[in-house]
């Protein structure tokens, strides 16, 4: 999509997830590398710590379509009123900084894994509160097998949200493992011809860097900033099987988390069972685990 202004010159390329494909890494080295990447001419747009939770929380139409504790947690937003409230002065802060951008950068980065789960009027939402000071946009989306992306998220609710398994493992299908569905929609929107989608490649390519490859997805085609400046490595390590059994079982005895916050005795047993578990160990799951798995991710089909 081109706007047609001569002081248009940013070349947006936003990352739209999905969570669990290396979503965590790709937001980790631009936050870090935020200064030099903008002296190279990558505008990096950040409002609060961490992540760009900002421009999701501006495109969202209500607050019941994103988790109210991310938003509690990272913006103070607890009701409908102060949604609306945070988005007039987001937009007129977002507006002013990207303009300003423009003048003096070639690209403008955006990443954030709840992208991928917004509806069209949220995407359409998001493309006019950029597409004023940008010239060309650039979708990318990493897509994980279903399989292994529901067994990641099933050992991340394990650990980070006190889980004991079912209610994480064995939930019925749900529409963000519907890819096609996902594409579609930012399709609808940025027109198909500027859709990147990739398969994450998890671990069968050992030599594989996520940056090098966002880099070349992203049509960047002078990568020479990026090898100078500090990559991510691994984030989100996946925790050896026995690990997050012992975890799993001892769940239900440990402080519950509250308001989001991990309770002291949970950090300690995560060290310990690090310690003691630190090979991460592949086991294939009984067959009856099996069946029961590959039915709630299989994809209704409709005629």
């Amino acid at each position: 999509m081109r706007i047609a202004s001569e002081k248009i010159l940013l070349k947006a390329i936003v990352h739209i997830g999905i969570a669990k494909a290396g979503s965590s890494a790709i937001q980790y080295f631009i936050a870090k590398n935020r200064g030099r990447l903008k002296q190279a001419g990558y505008y990096v747009p950040v409002y609060r710590p961490n992540r760009q939770y900002g421009f999701q929380a501006y495109a969202i139409t209500s607050i019941q379509n994103m988790g109210k504790r991310r938003l509690e947690n990272q913006l103070g937003i607890h009701s409908q009123a102060d949604l609306e409230v945070f988005q007039a002065e987001f937009k007129q802060k977002a507006q002013n900084d990207l303009a300003e951008a423009s003048a003096g950068n070639s690209h403008m980065l955006l990443s954030a894994e709840g992208f991928a789960s917004r509806s069209l009027d949220e995407i359409e939402r998001l493309r006019d509160l950029l597409a004023p000071s940008c010239s060309e946009f650039v979708i990318v989306v990493y897509l994980r097998r279903q399989d292994l992306r529901r067994a990641s998220g099933f050992r991340l609710g394990i650990k980070n949200s006190g889980g004991t398994g079912d209610e994480v493992f064995y939930n019925e299908f749900n529409e963000k493992y519907d890819y096609h569905a996902i594409c579609d929609r930012w399709a609808q929107i940025f027109g198909e011809s500027h859709i990147r989608p990739r398969i994450f490649p998890d671990s069968a390519l050992k030599f594989f860097d996520l940056i090098d490859d966002f880099a070349q997805l992203s049509g960047i085609t002078d990568t020479s900033v990026f090898d100078e400046l500090e990559r991510p490595g691994r984030r989100n390590q996946a925790w050896d099987w026995r690990a997050v059994e012992f975890n799993r079982l001892i769940n239900n005895y440990l402080p519950a988390f509250e308001d989001g916050k991990v309770p002291p005795e949970r950090k300690r047993l995560e060290g310990v069972l690090k310690t003691c578990f630190p090979e991460c160990e592949q086991r294939m799951p009984a067959r009856a685990d099996a069946i029961r798995f590959t039915k709630c991710i299989m994809i209704p089909m409709s005629v």
